[in-house]
């Protein structure tokens, strides 16, 4: 039985490179864009400095803003109406998280970064049997990789008519190319844990 058995070498490699291959691009595009952000936003990037516990909820908050993963396609199976429109069997549907993560209806000052947003259902991992099999690794790099700039780096300053983002991708959001400049100097910030 399918659902019981072992999973074979196959299929245990294809799960291991969704979570690799799949995580890696999305979460250093989020990690490159909160720091752009940051960059841009001394007060926040303060903040997190002097309150590194407002991570986890800002964490929540990049990942609504930035949406990395900004749509993604499904084939309808039956058809349906969803909001008016009729949908036929074998139609091609797109989801747009970013216009679902900035929706006013749900998110009070949706197009602002509000780092201790306390209520966020944010859809940046997608919904249901399809949401991200990394998440929780996800979210876990991004911490550690903020936090170890902030810690090391708190002065660092983007080159910004040198950064790229992407270009022409509907699907993803993120940077290609973001130079920085910093002070080398000792870690500030609270005690750095091993990881």
């Amino acid at each position: 039985d399918k659902a019981t058995r072992p999973l074979t070498d196959d299929e245990l490699v294809s799960v291991l490179w969704n979570l690799i291959g799949g995580g890696l691009d999305t979460t250093t595009s989020l990690t490159s864009l909160a720091l752009h952000h940051l960059d841009a936003h001394p007060d926040q990037r303060r903040r997190l400095i002097d309150d590194p516990e407002l991570l986890g909820p800002a964490t929540e908050e990049f990942l609504r803003y930035f949406s990395v993963n900004e749509t993604l396609t499904r084939t309808v199976t039956c058809d349906a109406d969803l909001g008016g429109q009729r949908l036929r069997r074998g139609d091609h549907l797109m989801l747009s998280w970013l216009s679902a993560n900035r929706d006013a209806r749900v998110f009070e000052r949706p197009d602002e970064v509000v780092l201790d947003r306390d209520v966020n259902p944010h859809l940046a991992f997608g919904v249901g049997p399809h949401r991200c099999i990394g998440l929780h690794m996800a979210r876990t790099m991004f911490q550690v990789l903020v936090r170890r700039v902030l810690a090391r780096l708190p002065d660092y300053a983007v080159d910004r008519e040198a950064t790229q983002f992407y270009a022409g991708n509907p699907e993803l959001n993120g940077v290609v190319r973001m130079p920085a400049t910093f002070t080398p100097g000792r870690p500030t910030g609270p005690a750095e844990r091993p990881f």
